[in-house]
Order: C-alpha cells, then sequence, then structure tokens
C-alpha cells in the first residue's frame, strides 16, 4: 500500500509539473508556436525519407516500401517522447551540478531523480512529433493491411512503452559522469548521435552491430521492436529480451543514479 500511496503521489506531482511548464511556455506564446512550426518542418524533412523509398520502390533487406512508414512513424513518435519529457532535463543536470542548483532539489521531500530528470516537460516538441508519427503509422498500417485487433495494438503500444523506458534509462546513463568529470558534452554528444540508428530498420546494420544495438547498448529497442511486430518479424527472442530489457536498464539507472549521487559534492559544502 505504501508503495501504492508514494507512485500516486508522484503521478500528482508530475501533473503539476506538466501543468507549471504548460502554463509557463503559454507565456510566450510566440516563442512556443514558433518551435512547433520549427519541429513541424523538421518533420516534413522526415518525411522526405519515406518518399524517396517509396519512390523508388525497392524492398530493404525484406521491408517493403509500406513497411517503412511504420518504421518512420515510430520512430518520430519517440522523438517527440524523448525530446518532450527527457532531452532538456538530462541537458539541464550537467548546469545543476555545476551551479549548485542540486542542492535545493536535494532539500525537496520527493525522489531526487524524478524531481531532477522529469520535472520539464516540453510540450511544443510533442504535439508535431507524436502527432505526425501516429498519422505515418496509420498510413502505413492501412497500406500494409494490418490486422486491427487488440493482439497488434497492444503489442505495439506495449513496445513503445518499453521503448520509452528503454530511451530513459540508456540516455540517461551518459549524463551520470557530470557527477564525476566537469565536462562530458563530447560523449553526450555522440551518444544523441547514436538516437538516429532507430531512422532507419535495424536490418540495415551488419549483424554485429544490431547484436550491439539490441543487447549491449539497446538504443535499437527504442522504435524498431514495435514496427517488427506487428510485421511479425520479431522472434521470440527478441520479444521477451524487450520486456525484459527495460526493466534491467531502469533498475541499472537507478543504481547508478544513487552512486553518483554518493560522489556528488554540495555546492555549499
Amino acid at each position: 500500500m505504501e508503495i501504492l500511496k508514494e507512485i500516486k503521489r508522484h503521478f500528482y506531482i508530475y501533473l503539476v509539473f506538466i501543468k507549471n511548464c504548460l502554463i509557463k511556455q503559454m507565456e510566450y506564446r510566440t516563442n512556443f508556436f514558433l518551435f512547433i512550426a520549427i519541429e513541424v518542418a523538421y518533420l516534413f524533412v522526415k518525411i522526405l525519407y519515406i518518399y524517396v523509398v517509396n519512390k523508388v520502390g525497392v524492398d530493404i533487406y525484406g521491408l517493403s516500401p509500406n513497411a517503412i512508414f511504420l518504421f518512420t512513424g515510430s520512430f518520430i513518435i519517440m522523438t517527440g517522447i524523448y525530446m518532450s519529457l527527457f532531452f532538456f532535463n538530462f541537458s539541464n543536470i550537467q548546469n545543476y551540478i555545476r551551479e549548485g542548483s542540486l542542492d535545493l532539489f536535494i532539500t525537496k521531500p520527493v525522489s531526487l531523480q524524478f524531481i531532477v530528470t522529469l520535472r520539464n516537460v516540453d510540450l511544443g516538441s510533442a504535439i508535431p512529433n507524436i502527432v505526425g508519427g501516429i498519422i505515418i503509422v496509420v498510413i502505413g498500417w492501412q497500406r500494409m493491411g494490418l490486422a486491427v485487433n487488440f493482439r497488434n495494438i497492444a503489442g505495439y503500444v506495449g513496445y513503445l512503452i518499453s521503448g520509452t523506458i528503454i530511451t530513459y534509462s540508456v540516455m540517461l546513463l551518459p549524463q551520470l559522469l557530470c557527477f564525476w568529470v566537469v565536462k562530458s558534452q563530447s560523449l553526450r554528444e555522440v551518444v544523441d548521435s547514436m538516437w538516429d540508428f532507430n531512422n532507419m530498420p535495424m536490418n540495415i546494420y551488419n549483424r554485429w552491430m544490431r547484436i550491439g544495438g539490441v543487447f549491449i547498448f539497446p538504443i535499437f529497442l527504442v522504435a524498431n521492436f514495435s514496427p517488427l511486430y506487428v510485421l511479425g518479424k520479431l522472434n521470440n527472442i527478441y520479444i521477451v529480451w524487450g520486456i525484459v530489457a527495460p526493466v534491467l536498464f531502469f533498475f541499472l539507472t537507478r543504481i547508478l543514479w544513487k552512486i553518483s549521487i554518493r560522489n556528488y559534492t554540495s555546492a555549499s559544502s
């Protein structure tokens, strides 16, 4: 019961975060809508990839041009989730440590990891990417003639949730280096660049890259497993790993966070 109460309390606090962020963004509505316009422009650039593939009309490692709609749409959805929920929070961790702002968060009666990594929500990133991504997925779903049933929808959404947890875990890990080194920007940029590996189906990469991107640094779980599942191209090992990996890497991140906090030197000490 205590665990349920804590989950309920944190959920309520998260809703307050969203409300406060929305109020803050509406104070500068021009910037808010301008940012949405920029995201829409980026969205059209991503759609060009689908257009080129369909124009050529060639299968890509067993995937038809229509199937690419599912992969690109899933990638766009996950990009919206990452940018709106995690990216800016993770990027600010180094500033919190350098400026001593982390001291203020430590005094709050709520999980430090929760408030540091989830307090900012950028709705301007979420709206165009998530809406646009869903539309692209629906188009691909219809063109492929895939069944609209509970199994496919639950599996697709389930692996998107799995991908969200993986995104939180693996993209947060390099940020924890800030507790040991002053500048870790280079490593973070390398990890951020790996995000774009999901822009294309993981089948285009060689065997060893797929193994590394699935089991070692599971970046391919972010946006590949959902479309592969509904296309019936996800083997039993991947199906199980797609469920186990988010739990495993989340707890790994949680452990490393606690170790990092113990290494933190307060700005006031």
